[in-house]
């Protein structure tokens, strides 16, 4: 009695258990968070233009039921290769790196004094395309999926609708540059991914 007492708990205990691979994604999204809450406090810089309330509604919500959907992982069997540890690691650095350095270089183009004038942005990543902020997210979600091995359901989901979004805001973001700037933006620019769209 006792003893298949205590082999069924002591089962259950480790299955509930949960270990680095199942809470990294979890970590990962919240500094990713963090970082987004701290570019837009102190680097970002609006214009006078007001925000539209269902986009406003729509972001404030992305970001309180994201967790909820990387919070799948937790207390399930998946045991992550090593090589997705460090493609986690590395496409995350990389995206966070791309997408502080894209604000950053958004907002130095607009002076204190000048938050109405635009300017055809020209630093590392604008070279290639037009919204490498936005390449950046998709980076980050990505890495969450490569991570998974492309076998959870809500993550994957996650990375699709942040891939379509950020995909048609990229596509919005470079046609208004081609109208805006005319002949004298670069031809060669991409939209959203470097040399290829």
């Amino acid at each position: 009695g006792n003893k298949l007492e205590m082999h069924f708990l002591n089962l259950t205990l480790e299955k509930q258990a949960i270990n680095l691979s199942q809470i990294l994604p979890l970590l990962l999204l919240f500094i990713h968070v963090f970082q987004r809450e701290i570019e837009t406090i102190f680097i970002h810089k609006y214009s006078n233009r007001y925000i539209d309330f269902v986009n406003f509604a729509a972001g404030a919500s992305y970001y309180i039921f994201t967790p909820f959907t990387l919070a799948t992982c937790l207390g399930d069997n998946f045991q992550p290769q090593t090589i997705h540890f460090y493609s986690l690691a590395l496409l995350f650095i990389f995206g966070s790196f791309m997408q502080i350095h894209s604000h950053y270089v958004l907002a130095s183009l607009r002076g204190s004094n000048h938050l109405s004038q635009y300017a055809i942005p020209k630093s590392f990543f604008f070279r290639f395309i037009s919204s490498p902020h936005y390449f950046a997210e998709i980076i980050i979600y990505f890495s969450f999926c490569l991570f998974r091995g492309f076998t959870n359901l809500s993550i994957n989901l996650l990375f699709l609708f942040v891939l379509i979004n950020l995909s048609h805001s990229a596509y919005k973001t470079h046609n208004w540059y081609k109208l805006k700037f005319k002949e004298s933006y670069p031809a060669n620019r991409k939209m959203l991914i470097p040399f290829i769209i």
